[in-house]
């Protein structure tokens, strides 16, 4: 079982992006890329004979793989080569593995070590590292992008936030909470439920919170078809080089606006799943966290909707013990020089949305 400290939730309340900024961490540097599309680790690779892993057969080519990768791996680390040890094929591998996994930790635990099996590799000693979530949920409201809509005055601020919603829709595949298919959809559409069903309770707060439901849909679903529009992609640089801030938060803003269209210059596949191995980490863990519980668009943060959003997505989320995270691998099938994990733009992305989040729920 492969389990790592960097995947565990922290204990206590999940927050949203309005209640703080995410904190700053420590650059990484850039790796070579991984071979192969997102499915190229079809499966993790365990040191146990038997049917489900024929590739234990080629006894020669493990043994001299993992053992290569072995000697690359405690030469980058600068830790001497555990002696070998004396059980039968496969079980020296396996206990050679959990020496170097030892190892690895002590020397640095944001790191997992794994053996990795793919197309082009039997058994290579791989160091995987996540960007952990914590306990914070990335959602972006859009409640304010539809107040700006209603007045000219805010025409400049509601077509650049357009521009950056749309990118974030489109590229980085960020789900509307509108959809049928988004988690928060069927979150709101479970606590909309409980307020029709009451059968007790202030008939007038019903009442109003129900056409706070109401509202929200038809200005959601409004915002949802404005981002779908091509033309707010093909004006986004545009739309910042013409901005004039007229007050400091504007100004804010478009640093932040800058900050994402940056973004989209320099990464051609920023999609926020391109990094996630599901199941992948514990695979046998069934319930677990996914990307889309904790990154995705949302009404308010202002409502009573939204403090009982976050209760029901808190009660449901730490429900779980792992969660499906952005990771990066390095291979030692051959030797390398430095260490390198390379989840820059995961951290640039994170922070980007959660400092747009705080802005907008401060109000431009």
């Amino acid at each position: 079982m492969v389990h790592t400290p960097a995947n565990q939730l922290i204990h206590g309340k999940f927050k949203y992006t309005s209640q703080r900024k995410r904190n700053k961490k420590t650059q990484t540097a850039k790796r070579t890329g991984i071979t192969g599309s997102n499915d190229f680790l079809k499966a993790r690779f365990y040191p146990v004979r038997d049917n489900r892993h024929k590739a234990l057969n080629k006894s020669k080519t493990v043994a001299s793989e993992f053992y290569t990768s072995l000697a690359s791996l405690a030469a980058l680390y600068q830790f001497p080569l555990p002696e070998k040890s004396p059980e039968p094929y496969p079980l020296n591998i396996a206990m050679d593995y959990r020496k170097a996994k030892q190892i690895l930790t002590g020397i640095n635990g944001e790191l997992e070590l794994m053996i990795v099996q793919d197309k082009t590799r039997h058994a290579c000693l791989t160091t995987v590292k996540s960007f952990s979530i914590g306990s914070t949920l990335s959602y972006i409201p859009v409640r304010l992008l539809s107040d700006l809509l209603k007045d000219k005055k805010n025409k400049q601020t509601s077509n650049l936030l357009l521009s950056i919603f749309s990118w974030f829709y489109h590229k980085v595949e960020i789900p509307f909470f509108t959809k049928r298919s988004s988690f928060l959809n069927s979150c709101y559409e479970t606590i909309k439920e409980w307020y029709t069903e009451q059968e007790d309770g202030d008939e007038e707060e019903i009442a109003e919170t129900i056409k706070q439901f109401d509202i929200m849909e038809t200005e959601g679903n409004n915002i949802y078809k404005l981002i779908q529009m091509p033309m707010n992609l093909k004006e986004f640089a545009l739309r910042i080089k013409t901005y004039k801030p007229t007050n400091e938060i504007q100004t804010e803003f478009l640093q932040i606006a800058n900050t994402i269209y940056n973004l989209s210059t320099t990464h051609p596949n920023p999609s926020i799943h391109k990094n996630v191995y599901e199941n992948l980490l514990e695979p046998e863990t069934e319930d677990r966290i996914r990307v889309d519980n904790y990154v995705s668009f949302y009404w308010d943060s202002q409502d009573d909707i939204c403090d009982h959003l976050i209760e029901y997505v808190n009660s449901y989320l730490q429900e779980y013990s792992i969660a499906d995270e952005p990771l990066s691998f390095q291979y030692f099938d051959i030797p390398q020089s430095i260490v390198s994990h390379d989840l820059q733009f995961e951290e640039n992305l994170f922070t980007a949305i959660d400092d747009l989040s705080y802005i907008l729920n401060k109000g431009l």
